[in-house]
């Protein structure tokens, strides 16, 4: 069977828990990264999707 991540969609959308290895995975999915940047992002920034995302140079706006 195929994994979905939209089944694995975290309980805080706002917030990161590297701990649990489906949103591990969901995560690094949403950011498209491995999972050991996501570790140092969290590491680095905290919890907050926002700030991992910022960190990840995910939400970059034109300028």
């Amino acid at each position: 069977m195929i994994d979905n991540p939209e089944n694995n969609v975290p309980r805080d959308p706002s917030r990161i828990d590297i701990n649990q290895e489906r949103e591990l995975r969901y995560w690094c999915d949403q950011f498209q990264c491995k999972p050991d940047e996501l570790r140092v992002a969290v590491d680095s920034v905290g919890t907050s999707v926002q700030d991992v995302k910022i960190y990840l140079g995910k939400d970059r706006r034109p300028v």
